[in-house]
């Protein structure tokens, strides 16, 4: 009976045996910390780390450089986001130091004290096609930051359904998604709009990250729900009572070269959707050897990153992986 379980579970699930898989943590490389909020591929293939507590950390793939309040201008070492504008600017959002921005090795910080941000708590950031920053803050809403100057939108002014941005994306359409802990807002060429307005389907669970994939769906990972699609015109809700998935509750979604979807929860590993099976990865039956993950990225060969809260960053490639561009 246990034998057929097992081999049950690997079908259902699948194995990781003929995957590649890499481990980084504070044991065996540079980083400061095995707590990992955050990873982005700039736009000349080097790695931007961001760590629960300890900086920010810079990987070329060989090469390391650790950023933090003692050896940079680096506001505070809580790095909760990143994002990369049209210059290859690195934009840093701190979870109590506000926003930080380093370019050709220049520092620049914005806070509630010397600019109008009207928050230091700096949840999530997305650039638009125009070079424009959409910041989510924890607590004072949503800031639109040109790189002059700051339009914030709140409860008050606006349709923003909770002052909480947990997510923030622009889309290829130039559609601004924004998460919160409520209802999941989009502005629409400048009009504001709920997604239950869209899809009356639409699952309102709290959003924590909002993604596209290479087709142009929308990725939606609801903390305590369901995981959803936007196709543009119809709303698709992955949960327990209409799909296979084996558990919901998602803090971070990404899509790979191949369009598998994959999805990092905060106690149960990370979940593989091929579009017909649902494969699991955990601390039991992978090398991952962390259910806690914060956040999964997809760089530009299709290496898949996660960031764990005792692990690091582990990675895993179907194939190979490459971590910088043989010269």
């Amino acid at each position: 009976m246990h034998l057929i379980i097992f081999i049950l579970s690997l079908m259902i699930f699948g194995s990781s045996e003929n995957y590649k898989w890499k481990n980084f943590n504070s044991s065996n490389s540079p980083l400061p910390t095995n707590s990992i909020d955050f990873i982005l591929q700039d736009k000349k293939n080097n790695f931007w780390i961001g760590t629960y507590d300890q900086g920010l950390v810079f990987f070329d793939g060989k090469n390391w450089k650790i950023f933090n309040t003692k050896n940079s201008p680096l506001p505070h070492n809580s790095i909760r986001c990143i994002a990369v504008d049209s210059t290859n600017a690195v934009w840093i959002g701190t979870y109590g130091g506000g926003l930080a921005r380093l370019k050709n090795n220049k520092w620049k910080v914005y806070t509630t004290l010397n600019s109008p941000l009207p928050d230091d708590a700096v949840y999530s950031i997305s650039v638009d096609s125009e070079n424009n920053l959409w910041i989510g803050t924890s607590f004072r809403g949503l800031v639109k930051f040109d790189q002059k100057n700051f339009v914030v939108y709140d409860k008050q002014n606006s349709r923003l359904p909770n002052n909480k941005v947990t997510s923030v994306l622009c889309d290829s359409k130039k559609n601004i998604w924004i998460g919160t802990p409520e209802k999941t807002a989009v502005i629409i060429n400048g009009k504001w709009f709920y997604t239950n307005e869209l899809d009356s389907t639409f699952t309102d669970e709290g959003i924590y990250q909002i993604n596209e994939d290479a087709e142009g769906n929308i990725l939606l990972a609801h903390k305590a729900g369901a995981f959803g699609i936007w196709n543009g015109r119809n709303y698709k809700s992955f949960n327990k009572e209409n799909s296979d998935i084996p558990f919901t509750g998602f803090y971070s979604v990404s899509s790979d070269k191949q369009g598998k979807i994959w999805l990092a929860s905060f106690d149960r590993g990370v979940l593989m959707f091929d579009g017909k099976v649902w494969r699991s990865f955990n601390k039991t039956n992978s090398p991952l050897n962390d259910d806690l993950i914060f956040f999964v990225y997809i760089d530009k060969w299709n290496n898949k990153w996660f960031c764990t809260f005792f692990n690091g960053l582990v990675l895993l490639n179907e194939k190979e992986i490459i971590l910088r561009i043989k010269r």
